[in-house]
């Protein structure tokens, strides 16, 4: 039932955040199985499919990252979730970086970008971390008066909403 379900996640995301992912993953499976039947109705089940993508992909299994990654997106979509698909395009944005493939990742990165400025505006943390990946990105790309203006934003939000004395500041400054 969708009780044991939230259980079983809760319990999968304290063993994922202590970096247990063999007993996250087991109890997130746990979860799945709980809400079988239930998926279409329960947007938490996308949040299990994509923290077990994040696992997966943090093991470098590319493959298995991004099967459950598509399966999230896929929950997101049916629940219109437009906010959880930010996440998911700010994942595929850091999966295809990874690998190499900057074009697709960054179009992934705007469009995680469109959909936070849509819902959190311009000056928002949440907005701040995708300005800071595609700078990232465009950096990696050679492309350092782009990524600076990135990283630029990224900066301002940042120390404007968490103050100049903030240990995440010291990591934007250039």
């Amino acid at each position: 039932n969708s009780y044991i379900s939230e259980i079983q996640y809760r319990i999968g995301n304290t063993f994922y955040l202590k970096g247990n992912y063999e007993s996250a993953l087991d109890n997130y499976q746990i979860s799945i199985n709980h809400f079988e039947g239930d998926s279409l109705i329960n947007p938490l089940m996308a949040e299990t499919y994509h923290n077990m993508s994040n696992i997966f992909l943090e093991q470098d299994k590319f493959d298995e990252g991004l099967h459950y990654l598509s399966k999230s997106e896929e929950l997101y979509s049916i629940h219109k979730d437009t906010l959880g698909l930010s996440s998911i395009y700010n994942t595929y944005g850091v999966l295809y970086s990874t690998y190499g493939n900057f074009d697709f990742a960054e179009n992934f990165f705007r469009k995680a970008l469109d959909i936070r400025i849509k819902y959190y505006g311009e000056t928002n943390t949440n907005t701040a971390s995708c300005y800071s990946n595609i700078a990232k990105l465009l950096y990696e790309l050679n492309k350092y008066e782009e990524a600076y203006n990135f990283y630029r934003k990224t900066l301002e939000i940042d120390s404007t909403i968490l103050g100049n004395n903030h240990p995440k500041i010291a990591k934007h400054k250039l």
